[in-house]
């Protein structure tokens, strides 16, 4: 999975593996051996009329999925040279239909 963000001058993209985590849960990481998942920062050079791409070894990202007592929740962790520094937890509630 891939996600880019746009900042000024430049773009900031994720890209994490998906995986299966359990019997019914997901984890999409950057935390894998494989060669292109993680962080990157892409920008134009002007100097040299060139696109330029860095690859952020030291930055991690981590989403689990889960059900829990009926509820879909996921944790969302960042890490920066091995060390946590953000995790944030989200619910997820379907909206009822109404009848109007």
């Amino acid at each position: 999975m891939s996600v880019g963000f746009p900042i000024p001058s430049a773009n900031f993209t994720a890209t994490l593996l998906p995986r299966n985590a359990g019997e019914h849960d997901l984890l999409l990481t950057s935390r894998t051996n494989l060669a292109f998942p993680g962080h990157y920062l892409s920008f134009v050079d002007s100097d040299r009329d060139a696109l330029t791409v860095v690859k952020l070894l030291a930055f991690e990202e981590e989403i689990a999925v889960f059900v829990t007592g009926g509820e879909l929740r996921t944790d969302h962790s960042f890490s920066l040279a091995g060390v946590r520094f953000l995790t944030l937890h989200y619910e997820i509630e379907r909206i009822v239909a109404t009848d109007r």
